[in-house]
């Protein structure tokens, strides 16, 4: 005959170790993770889109103790050993800039990759990986739509502080040293025209004018605030755009993009004129 419950010894042990466990401290009960923005062990579960289990934040980036401006270890927009390369050798990477201090953001985002410092300019910088596909862009610039749309986060980026500094290499490789030492005659046409524009169009485009800017000059030089910034060694930085929408930054992106693919593939094979001329003339195509 089958021993009853009140017999089952089994039954019993097993109630007993359920009691045990419920007695124990709350944080020997909770695995945690590790911190989606530091790295660091972490206890405070993030729900996100399309991670039912969520993701994990430490004390310190939870209550927006983030790293300051530049201490975050830069990877140089450069490809990781393996990354895939696109057939025209053309990788993009961004800075978002944003206000706000959504953890939902934080945690989004990098789980998707960024890493992310506080900037006394802004609330939050996120520094994206590199890109070698614009579907992953797009998808990246339509989950910021849906955070921007969404009234219950705080989260912005579209106030007039904010900038989305794109960045653009070729063949996973420094800069070539003919385009740096011609930035200027290369470049200044290319400014000049974007500034000749109807502010309207720069807006559309761009997500601003430079009139709208006060850190980013039409200049092409040595300073860091030049609309084409050479101060990284691995990229061309384009200093105007500022996210819009989804649809419009991409679509952007993509016309930069055509338009720089010029420059990295012709340097060695045409004039400075004929390709600074080139440029220009592709951009006009692309926004007439």
């Amino acid at each position: 005959m089958k021993n009853n419950t009140i017999n089952n010894s089994n039954i019993i042990t097993r109630e007993i170790k359920t009691t045990r466990d419920i007695l124990k401290p709350i944080e020997n009960k909770i695995r945690g993770g590790a911190c989606v923005v530091c790295g660091e062990k972490g206890f405070n579960r993030v729900a996100i889109h399309g991670q039912n289990n969520g993701v994990y934040l430490c004390d310190n980036c939870y209550n927006g103790h983030l790293k300051p401006y530049h201490t975050t270890q830069r990877n140089g927009y450069t490809e990781a050993n393996g990354a895939r390369k696109t057939n025209d050798k053309i990788s993009i990477g961004f800075e978002l800039e944003t206000n706000g201090h959504a953890r939902d953001v934080l945690a989004h985002l990098c789980f998707l990759g960024f890493s992310v410092e506080s900037d006394c300019t802004v609330d939050r910088e996120f520094i994206s990986p590199i890109y070698t596909s614009f579907s992953s862009i797009s998808k990246v610039l339509g989950l910021v739509e849906s955070y921007q749309n969404n009234p219950n986060i705080d989260f912005d980026v579209l106030r007039d502080n904010v900038g989305l500094h794109t960045h653009f290499g070729y063949n996973n490789a420094p800069i070539d040293a003919k385009i740096v030492a011609n930035k200027k005659a290369l470049f200044q046409p290319l400014a000049d025209y974007i500034n000749a524009l109807p502010i309207s169009v720069q807006r559309k485009y761009f997500g601003r004018a430079f009139i709208d800017c006060e850190y980013c000059t039409k200049e092409v030089s040595a300073n860091h605030t030049s609309v084409f910034n050479f101060q990284h060694s691995n990229t061309i930085e384009f200093r105007l755009m500022k996210f819009s929408n989804a649809q419009q930054t991409a679509h952007t992106m993509k016309i930069m993009r055509a338009v720089l693919e010029i420059c990295f593939k012709n340097i060695n094979n045409e004039s400075i004129e004929n390709i600074a001329c080139a440029m220009v003339k592709k951009l006009d195509k692309e926004i007439r």
